[in-house]
């Protein structure tokens, strides 16, 4: 079937598939006599992990460090067609800064490796630049900043993504609000990523504010007051997911008996100071640190330089 969705695929686009290139990955166990027949069925030949695929490794279990190891060869080439002697210190730096933090930034956008690689290519930073240790806050050292920005730069898409979820299934007639939140926790065997996501989301979705418009975000979980989840301040009451804001507005206005009637005084009252928006349009997301609201990668690059406390 799988075979025939190939071909069918090529008769209408005129492409014809590449056999060389193809190939099939199996679960760890799969006997050799199943794996010849998928052979024979489909022509590719099979392949195990890890594997590279546009340029980032795919790997089954834990991470390891020679997993990244064609990251780091990257820094490595570089660095030997380089004359250290020949440059000054100034010169170094602004070769780190401007070639060698940025060769792994496309595998630090889709991946988490693990801390030892990004403790090893700080080291070779270091090693070029004549400096014997890493400086914590200045341009050594920072490699390990930049990827915890691109790991909160991920969180952000995914929560724009579940914007667009929630208002796909709102339109659908379904309920937008059925746990589909950045605010779920990981459990063992979900994926590294999400692993990576949740530890810091207390860092970063604390700066992520919904600004209500028709209301369809969730009552208790998405923040859209500023001070996180709801939820975490009325432990007495059934946090259901499909409980949305637009139940709390009346009119366009608050609605503050029903707000007095489930929420703290402090908090229904700094409610009935937030703007409600048109209700002809979607809420959407901002970041708040950001003066266009727009998450930026650079912001938080910059701030790492010059501080040693914990961004955000």
């Amino acid at each position: 079937m799988i075979m025939k969705q190939i071909q069918w695929y090529g008769t209408s686009s005129g492409q014809k598939m590449n056999k060389n290139k193809c190939f099939f990955l199996t679960a760890p166990g799969t006997g050799p006599t199943r794996i010849n027949k998928i052979r024979d069925a489909t022509g590719f030949l099979d392949k195990q992990f890890p594997f590279e695929y546009l340029g980032c490794p795919i790997y089954l279990g834990r991470k390891k460090v020679e997993y990244f190891e064609k990251m780091l060869s990257k820094v490595v080439k570089r660095l030997n067609v380089w004359q250290s002697n020949m440059l000054s210190y100034g010169g170094k730096i602004v070769l780190i800064k401007s070639v060698l933090q940025s060769l792994p930034i496309y595998t630090l956008s889709a991946l988490s490796p693990p801390k030892g690689t990004i403790t090893l290519m700080e080291k070779h930073f270091a090693r070029f630049s004549g400096v014997p240790k890493m400086i914590r806050g200045n341009t050594i050292g920072v490699l390990g900043k930049i990827y915890v920005s691109l790991r909160r730069k991920v969180g952000w898409v995914l929560e724009k993504w579940l914007t667009f979820v929630k208002h796909w299934i709102s339109r659908s007639g379904g309920d937008s609000g059925a746990k589909i939140h950045y605010g779920q926790v990981w459990v063992s065997g979900n994926s590294h990523t999400w692993k990576t996501l949740t530890k810091i989301r207390g860092k970063a979705e604390p700066n992520m504010i919904w600004c209500i418009q028709d209301g369809q975000s969730s009552f208790w979980w998405d923040n859209w007051t500023g001070y996180g989840a709801i939820a975490n301040y009325c432990p007495d009451y059934v946090h259901s997911s499909s409980t949305k804001v637009k139940e709390f507005i009346d009119n366009n206005e608050w609605d503050i008996q029903n707000l007095q009637n489930i929420l703290p005084d402090w908090l229904y009252q700094h409610i009935n100071t937030i703007k409600i928006g048109s209700n002809q349009k979607k809420d959407f997301i901002i970041w708040k640190p950001a003066a266009d609201g727009v998450f930026q990668t650079m912001m938080l690059g910059m701030a790492s330089k010059h501080t040693d406390k914990k961004i955000l």
